[in-house]
């Protein structure tokens, strides 16, 4: 693999990341503000992201966009389930990893 490759595929990374990032904002942010209008909108988008064929190129076969939108789901699922206050949801869901060739997403 040569330079350029891995600096597409840190390209690649950088963006299903920040995706998983904004969802998880989106998504806790519905959780304070069931009501929220802008934070549906972004999960909606974001989960057509995550389905998208754009996102399976990106993952490259390492996880698909589905696998890690369910993973993503499931984590705010346990926070709701949890209560965890709003305080404690960055730092919870900062410790938690996901597959995508080995990185956090």
């Amino acid at each position: 693999m040569g330079l350029n490759d891995e600096g597409y595929i840190r390209l690649a990374v950088a963006i299903v990341k920040s995706a998983a990032k904004e969802y998880r904002q989106a998504s806790r942010h519905l959780l304070r503000f069931p009501d929220s209008k802008a934070a549906k909108d972004k999960i909606a988008e974001l989960e057509e992201f995550f389905l998208s064929d754009w996102c399976s190129l990106l993952c490259q076969n390492e996880a698909t966009g589905e696998y890690i939108l369910n993973k993503l789901k499931k984590e705010v699922a346990s926070l709701e389930c949890e209560g965890i206050p709003e305080s404690s949801v960055q730092t919870t869901t900062k410790t938690k990893k996901h597959a995508f060739k080995g990185r956090r997403v």
